[in-house]
């Protein structure tokens, strides 16, 4: 039986985060991922479009490198097909890099599902059907989460389809409604409209970023009219009719329109339901499979801790890397609070958006006077 101080449960951004973060403090490491290293993080989602948008001449300093790495520099326009298709050469590339990171600090990378046994022991089914027994003092669950499909709008990887998706088409149709919004949401309409995508955004929130600063919002979503995005904000849809080449969309108040290809964004479901068929003793979850974690980044269940968005919603990579730092100091016996007032928000839409600490409407329930 092989024995670790730290077993990490899924290998995308907030376990790698926490792996890498784990071994570079001496601890001993293993990281159980089902299916390949980076998850949506990397392979889908955050990595792929800053990429994009740095092709488009975007500034992103937060990875001055990322452009050189994938072998696509700076322009004003791009051949879109030809673009899709370096992003996903590029990322291969990416995955094999992190890959050799890892084993340069000396993590064990194990291929298969996972299954809490005990606080002390994980059992792991490989692909092949074997399986094998791990030894851990802590154990680290960073599944992530899928997408979720909505009930009137069944994913048919066609017309509808998931952000997650997006970017692996062979090419970008003219006219595209993203359902959702929020952050990556915003992200997800830059893109596509620099892309050269009529661009509509449809959901049933009035905002298109919720829990921020309402003045900054109000300039955000001024902008993107600017660019001539379509926001369809609090409105829900009321039917679609798919014909041969377009989806005709129709909202409540009879706005109707046509588009080739509906994206949803934002939908998901944490990826919990196979670690809790396995037993989970004493892990809580909420309605959608989310684990339950404390502000110490631990579960229900004594010496095993949850990061990123397997405990719910879209975790930002700023706010996957502190969870991660959080949970792996309290693994290896520190006492580290996550206090995410202290973790900033970024948007990297068109103009940015970013906000760090409380609301005025916030600080007197947390005991400060706003000024």
């Amino acid at each position: 039986m092989k024995e670790f101080d730290i077993a990490i449960i899924g290998a995308g951004a907030s376990g790698l985060a926490a792996a890498t973060r784990a071994a570079d403090r001496g601890a001993g490491v293993c990281l159980i991922e089902k299916a390949s290293v980076g998850g949506v993080y990397l392979r889908d989602g955050f990595y792929v479009l800053r990429m994009l948008l740095n092709s488009l001449g975007i500034p992103r300093r937060y990875a001055p490198a990322l452009e050189e790495e994938l072998g696509i520099s700076a322009a004003g326009c791009i051949n879109v097909p030809a673009a899709l298709r370096k992003v996903r050469e590029g990322i291969n590339a990416l995955v094999e890099k992190r890959c050799k990171s890892l084993d340069a600090r000396g993590v064990a990378l194990i291929s298969g599902i996972g299954e809490i046994v005990n606080p002390l022991k994980i059992l792991v089914k490989s692909p092949e059907g074997g399986e094998q027994v791990i030894s851990t003092k802590k154990i680290i669950l960073a599944m992530g989460a899928t997408p979720k499909a909505l009930p009137a709008m069944p994913y048919d990887g066609k017309t509808v389809i998931s952000s997650d998706d997006l970017l692996r088409l062979p090419d970008l149709p003219s006219q595209i409604l993203i359902v959702g919004v929020g952050g990556f949401a915003c992200e997800i309409a830059v893109l596509l409209n620099k892309l050269g995508c009529r661009v509509f955004v449809c959901s049933e929130e009035p905002r298109i970023v919720q829990g921020q600063d309402p003045d900054i919002t109000s300039a955000l979503e001024e902008e993107l009219k600017k660019q001539k995005v379509k926001l369809l904000l609090n409105k829900s849809i009321v039917s679609i009719y798919k014909d041969v080449e377009k989806v005709n969309v129709t909202l409540d108040g009879g706005v109707k329109f046509s588009v080739n290809l509906i994206v949803v964004a934002g939908v998901r479901k944490p990826d919990s339901g196979m670690l809790l068929a396995g037993g989970g003793p004493g892990i809580r979850t909420g309605e959608q499979g989310d684990i339950w974690a404390n502000e110490k980044m631990e579960t229900t269940l004594s010496g095993v801790y949850a990061v990123g968005s397997v405990t719910g919603g879209r975790h930002s990579a700023i706010l996957v890397e502190e969870e991660a730092r959080v949970a792996v100091a309290n693994a290896l016996g520190k006492d580290k609070s996550l206090d995410k007032d202290k973790v900033p928000t970024i948007i990297y839409s068109d103009p940015e958006l970013a906000s760090v600490g409380c609301f005025a409407s916030e600080a007197h329930f947390k005991g400060y006077r706003a000024v």
